[in-house]
């Protein structure tokens, strides 16, 4: 299991879940950030993997249901299903030189391919992608997404590993894919400015987003909903709906 947090398998009546667990490094209870925040990405419209919190001694642990795997009463054990991580899937590499496939246009176009319901799940990647940006997850490396294989047929799978990384820039932000023709920048822009990768009119983005949006301007109430310390909601206050996400033009063009 790869990632920068510490994290381990728990079976728990016949399903398997991913627990993440604390550092000692921690300054803020990553566990309740990252759950508030894929639940809020649930709210507004994703399909999530399932989330809970559970208590491990005085700590908490994040635990995630493991979507690649599944109970079978027939023959009294889990059935393993086909799992195809971004970085197949856009047959790229991890480091700087296969940074050139890092894209979600290029991503929705092999959903194309490997899909078999490819216009339900290019706007899911559509979604996942406006959500990184909403909430600035810079993390969305080819890792962090998958083709799932279930009943011989591939889908995209459930979306996992969202955190929002508070940053200071208030001009720029960027993703670790491509989001548009202007390459990672996280802004309306990019977004919208080949929204056709992913079967969407300009129009039809548009609505999206800003369904999208009304349910993410709401997420501080949330967050406190979900357990979050109201010091946690102060800390990644700058990384929701930054400033930049709203630019319509690049900011060298602007007067």
């Amino acid at each position: 299991m790869g990632g920068a947090r510490p994290k381990v398998t728990i079976e728990d009546g016949h399903c398997l879940y991913l627990a993440k667990l604390p550092e000692k490094r921690d300054k803020h209870n990553m566990q309740r950030i990252e759950y508030a925040t894929l639940e809020l990405a649930r709210a507004a419209g994703l399909n999530v993997c399932g989330t809970r919190i559970e208590s491990v001694g005085k700590a908490e642990a994040l635990m995630l249901l493991r979507f690649d795997r599944e109970w079978n009463p027939d023959i009294g054990t889990d059935a393993r299903h086909g799992l195809a991580s971004g970085l197949t899937v856009l047959n790229a590499e991890d480091g700087i030189r296969g940074r050139e496939r890092w894209s979600y246009l290029l991503l929705a176009d092999e959903i194309r391919r490997w899909s078999v319901k490819p216009d339900a799940d290019r706007l899911e990647l559509f979604k996942r992608m406006v959500f990184n940006v909403m909430v600035t997850n810079n993390d969305d490396h080819p890792r962090n997404h998958a083709m799932l294989r279930t009943t011989a047929s591939w889908r995209l799978s459930p979306a996992y590993d969202i955190v929002p990384v508070p940053l200071l820039s208030l001009e720029r932000r960027d993703l670790a894919l491509e989001v548009g023709k202007f390459g990672r920048a996280a802004s309306l822009y990019n977004i919208l400015s080949d929204c056709g990768a992913f079967g969407l009119s300009r129009e039809e983005a548009e609505t999206v987003i800003a369904q999208m949006e009304q349910v993410v301007r709401g997420w501080k109430e949330f967050f406190f909903r979900y357990g979050v310390e109201e010091r946690s909601i102060e800390y990644i206050g700058q990384a929701i709906l930054p400033e930049c996400f709203f630019c319509r033009e690049p900011v060298d063009t602007l007067a």
